[in-house]
């Protein structure tokens, strides 16, 4: 993606999401979905966010174009409209969707996206091969029984689909760095890593690095997953 537009179009989410924090009164929601780390005062909290965001996009592009994309823990939504430039649908699941709502109060999404409360909507209620693309950021250190979420996006997949996960290293780099950048940043509600959702991604699927943000002291990592084809179905 053109740097300029990619540049634009985050100014654009950061000015946005400041309005939504100083109006919304569940402030609560709109953190657990990293407003305030993607609109941060410090810049280095800011461009670390952003960079997972043009790393992912940037792969999906050199991949695309798809069908059919699911954003799996969608969270604020602004990866949605970046995916309706290359995908014909774009599906958006999260627990939550207020967030996703009051963003797109801000700045709409194309008609192309969807995004619906797993609660009404779940993973399950799709037929299998139903995506081309399962991206997964920063959501798969919240979950216990993650062996069953990873055997369904094997399962949704379509043949030749990925899956493309980040998430926190929670080292010591990281924790100090997150003490560092405020009350917003507890991570207290994380049960794993990057490292062991990696280690659960590779039961299931053949996994390669995308990137590591930074070395040395690596705060994320975004991981790429191929599901390999089962004997008989190759």
């Amino acid at each position: 993606m053109d740097r300029q537009r990619f540049y634009t179009y985050q100014c654009k989410c950061i000015k946005a999401m400041r309005e939504i924090i100083s109006e919304e009164a569940g402030y609560q929601k709109m953190y657990e979905a990293a407003f305030p780390a993607y609109t941060d005062m410090n810049s280095l909290v800011r461009f670390l966010f952003w960079r997972r965001i043009w790393v992912t996009v940037n792969h999906l592009m050199s991949k695309g174009p798809f069908e059919t994309v699911l954003d799996f823990g969608c969270g604020s939504g602004l990866l949605l409209p970046l995916m309706a430039q290359f995908s014909d649908r774009v599906v958006g699941l999260d627990i939550d969707v207020t967030p996703s709502r009051a963003f797109s109060k801000h700045l709409p999404f194309p008609e192309t996206v969807e995004v619906f409360s797993t609660d009404k909507h779940p993973l399950s209620s799709y037929p299998d091969n139903s995506f081309d693309v399962i991206i997964a950021m920063d959501v798969l250190e919240h979950i216990d029984n993650l062996d069953s979420v990873l055997n369904s996006f094997c399962r949704f997949l379509k043949p030749g689909g990925f899956v493309i996960v980040s998430g926190p290293t929670e080292n010591f780099f990281y924790r100090i760095g997150r003490i560092m950048a405020g009350k917003e940043y507890t991570g207290s509600y994380h049960v794993s890593n990057i490292n062991n959702v990696r280690k659960d991604m590779n039961k299931f699927m053949k996994t390669d690095t995308l990137a590591t943000l930074y070395y040395p002291f690596p705060l994320f990592k975004i991981i790429c997953g191929t599901p390999q084809p089962t004997p008989g179905n190759s």
